[in-house]
């Protein structure tokens, strides 16, 4: 095909790699594309490569799990464009297979920054005292954990919230 030959002059070109790739998606071309995606991940040891962009398709094809599965491969891999992805992936539907399938994916994935993902689900869902055990148990910053006092605050969840500025206040 000629996007082998592509892909081959322009190897180390990643900006048109990417372009390529998502050409092949708008004429839909995924198995290749997905071919070729995977072939950059592993040339380029990067396996959050093209991750946003290809759970953006799967989540327009409601293909939720997948996009999922790309969206914390992203997360994960990378530190730019996050809160663009994080908005993706709160945007799920909140019906209980998905709910399921979400749990089922995360449980996949054993970090602190999953856990904290997680525990934006748990709380979405009202699920407040697990979110808060997931959350206490991995956060990533004093500001994060703030901000999740704040949210629970303003979710009239003054008794969950006491304990996170408990546990704030017993910080050395």
């Amino acid at each position: 095909e000629i996007f082998d030959i592509l892909f081959s002059e322009e190897s180390k070109d990643i900006k048109k790699i990417r372009r390529y790739i998502s050409k092949l998606i708008q004429y839909n071309q995924i198995d290749y594309a997905i071919k070729k995606i995977d072939l950059q991940r592993k040339n380029l040891n990067q396996t959050g490569f093209y991750a946003d962009k290809l759970g953006d398709y799967y989540f327009s094809n409601m293909n939720f799990e997948k996009a999922l599965d790309e969206y914390l491969l992203f997360m994960l891999n990378t530190t730019e464009n996050t809160s663009y992805i994080r908005k993706k992936m709160m945007n799920f539907p909140d019906d209980t297979e998905t709910q399921s399938m979400i749990r089922r994916v995360f449980k996949k994935y054993n970090t602190k920054e999953s856990k904290v993902l997680f525990s934006e689900y748990e709380f979405k869902w009202g699920n407040y005292i697990e979110a808060f055990e997931t959350m206490i148990s991995n956060y990533d910053s004093i500001k994060s954990l703030h901000d999740f006092g704040q949210n629970l605050i303003l979710n009239d969840r003054l008794d969950i919230a006491e304990k996170v500025y408990i546990h704030l206040s017993n910080l050395k």
